[in-house]
């Protein structure tokens, strides 16, 4: 039977690791944080997250090392400890990989702007994955057989399976998106006419979208993976727009398609978002009651370049027209030019 007396010791030195590893743990996270901002390089940013509390657990379970060299005690006392030991070593070590892989992983594929891993979701069952493990190991060296556990677990999860269908449903469909790396964090995507925003974040069952005005879209994984989904920022980063507008019967339309042009490619050279080396291309499209209408397209470097672009046109057209006596049709009726102020 264990005496109290003896657990005083391990107490001790236990209670003296954890003050000791807290003060290692600040002055290292503070060093680390401190060359992070001078050279910024990407370890040096990524170990304070890492060591966060691992650095603590470390220096107590070698303060409980010493314990069972340097302090006498019964062997009953010495086995709960070193079960201690071998478990928290065990787990501390699991807990590390899966902090150091999941960080790892992600600053990769951010530096090539890939999918996977830029997600909440890849990140979690990265880290439950490797704890899954590390908690196997572990309960191995305690020769508990794990072979009951995981019939029970198998028995069980079919249950689970059962009642949380929408929930699994929600998590399988954010793994298929993931992998078919059709959706990457930062993505323009539109769900419907209603619905459209920038990919923030694919959890284990929502897929957060973030529109023009700041506000939060939440849509379920099943029904995102279920929907037809225009994504504009898909292989080609660049996408193509165009701005329709009439000129009234009677106009010389070679005149007008030659205006149009060099006020979209003025437009182009001088406004911030246009596509480098593209051309704009003027189309005369239908016969309306009110004029010829045509359109103009131009290429843009992403989803939101395609606003400023879009105002500068305009305005630059009808300040073009205005200049060369052309008239644009409004509403039934042609407007009347108005020359610039001198």
């Amino acid at each position: 039977m264990i005496e109290w007396p003896e657990l005083i010791w391990p107490v001790v030195l236990a209670l003296a690791g954890l003050i000791l590893g807290l003060l290692l743990q600040r002055y290292l996270l503070h060093r680390w944080r401190m060359a992070a901002g001078e050279e910024g390089t990407e370890l040096r940013r990524l170990l304070p997250r890492i060591f966060t509390g691992i650095i603590i657990l470390w220096v107590v379970l070698a303060a409980l090392y010493l314990t069972l060299a340097l302090v006498p005690m019964q062997k009953s006392l010495a086995s709960v400890l070193q079960s201690i030991l071998v478990v928290l070593a065990i787990l501390s070590v699991g807990l590390f990989l899966a902090r150091l892989t999941s960080e790892l992983i992600t600053a990769n594929a951010r530096r090539r702007n890939e999918v996977v891993a830029t997600t909440t979701l890849f990140s979690n069952i990265t880290r439950i994955a490797i704890l899954g493990i590390a908690i196997l190991i572990a309960l191995g060296a305690l020769q508990i057989s794990i072979t009951p556990l995981l019939t029970a677990l198998g028995v069980g999860g079919l249950a689970v399976a059962l009642a949380l269908q929408d929930t699994l449903s929600n998590f399988f469909a954010g793994i298929q998106i993931i992998a078919s790396r059709q959706l990457k964090v930062g993505d323009f995507v539109r769900l419907d006419p209603e619905h459209e925003g920038f990919v923030e974040d694919i959890t284990w069952r929502n897929t957060t979208l973030r529109s023009y005005d700041n506000n939060r879209i939440v849509a379920p994984n099943a029904k995102l993976a279920n929907s037809i989904t225009i994504n504009y920022d898909m292989k080609e980063a660049w996408l193509s727009f165009s701005t329709p507008f009439q000129a009234p019967y009677g106009s010389d339309l070679l005149k007008v398609e030659r205006v149009t042009l060099e006020a979209a490619e003025e437009v182009l050279r001088e406004i911030p978002g246009g596509v480098a080396g593209s051309h704009p291309a003027v189309s005369f499209t239908t016969l309306a009651d009110s004029g010829v209408i045509l359109s103009v397209t131009l290429q843009a470097q992403n989803h939101p370049s395609q606003f400023a672009l879009r105002n500068a046109l305009v305005k630059r057209i009808v300040a073009r027209f205005a200049e060369e006596g052309l008239e644009i049709a409004l509403s039934g009726r042609a407007a009347v030019p108005q020359k610039p102020s001198r």
